[in-house]
């Protein structure tokens, strides 16, 4: 029969058929019954690594096996081994005779390197595949949603883009309250992730909006963003009619607050913050519809709506 496996230093098996069949070969081995003896993963990987983005993260795992024993990291589903990853790579030492500790290092981790890892081990004798080791990311904010300005009966369409491994699940609050995205009555949907669709817009609508998105390794959310609905342009809408693209023309809001926000298309000019606004150049890019949003002490008003139709070119 087999030595006792603790006489073979550094050597651990499951308590299997297979397990007991592996450890008399390394223990004859060991004895010197045999003048090889199979390639076998010792110590496996970690379940689960979980990083943040832009730090780092290892994978270990340690085999045993004489000859020319040599270790390789595989990612599942992947058709090559970890190596020739171009943000991947892994080392290995010899801890003794029969002994290589692997390391996978990742530097950096980005969504792209998430996922399930087995280390392989092999000599000319046999194989050995560790367990599954999965490296998990945590979510991070790629891209925030922006603020809008809109008439009723209008659409807005926020975007907000937030990675992760394993994916994320998206939720938009407004006014602080988790909105229903699995029914379109309340005229608030979402046909793909991190999107919401707002259509048609009604002065309910108004207000902050946040986007969240989470997994079971964490949670971020964007910064509130801001829907301003305007009635009607009606008697505050001036149209301006330029034939000469290289004019200026400068847009006043009335002076009836202490702090202003233009709007061009529908979204935030940014450093756009006074009563009076310049557009250097009127061209196609630059025309469109712009908005002045005055904030009072007591409440948002919405003062100045302007049309920049371009009819000439250079």
């Amino acid at each position: 029969q087999c030595q006792r496996r603790d006489t073979c230093p550094g050597v651990q098996y499951p308590n299997t058929i297979h397990g007991f069949r592996r450890a008399k070969l390394h223990c004859d081995a060991a004895a010197g019954g045999l003048q090889q003896f199979p390639a076998f993963i010792t110590q496996h990987p970690v379940s689960r690594v979980i990083a943040q983005r832009k730090e780092n993260a290892t994978l270990k795992c340690t085999a045993t096996g004489t000859g020319d024993l040599s270790i390789v990291w595989r990612r599942v589903g992947a058709s090559t081994d970890a190596s020739s990853g171009s943000s991947l790579k892994f080392t290995s030492k010899v801890l003794s005779g029969t002994q290589v500790e692997s390391t996978l290092v990742f530097d950096a981790v980005d969504v792209s390197d998430g996922g399930m890892y087995s280390c392989h081990a092999s000599n000319n004798f046999s194989t050995s595949e560790s367990n599954l080791a999965e490296l998990a990311v945590r979510p991070y904010l790629v891209s925030g949603p922006q603020s809008a300005a809109t008439f009723i009966n209008q659409a807005v369409l926020f975007t907000c883009s937030i990675l992760a491994y394993p994916a994320v699940r998206y939720q938009w609050t407004h006014k602080g309250v988790v909105l229903d995205l699995s029914s379109t009555s309340s005229g608030i949907s979402s046909e793909r992730p991190g999107e919401l669709l707002i259509s048609p817009v009604q002065q309910s609508h108004d207000g902050d909006y946040v986007c969240s998105a989470s997994n079971d390794y964490g949670l971020v959310s964007s910064q509130p963003v801001s829907l301003v609905v305007v009635a009607a342009a009606s008697s505050a809408t001036t149209v301006i009619n330029a034939t000469n693209t290289q004019s200026k023309r400068v847009l006043a809001c009335p002076k009836a607050g202490s702090s202003y926000t233009w709007y061009h298309r529908g979204f935030p000019i940014p450093k756009a913050k006074r009563s009076e606004y310049t557009i250097a150049n009127l061209t196609e890019e630059t025309a469109g519809t712009y908005l002045c949003q005055v904030d009072r002490s007591t409440s948002k008003t919405h003062q100045y709506v302007v049309q920049v139709l371009v009819s000439g070119r250079v």
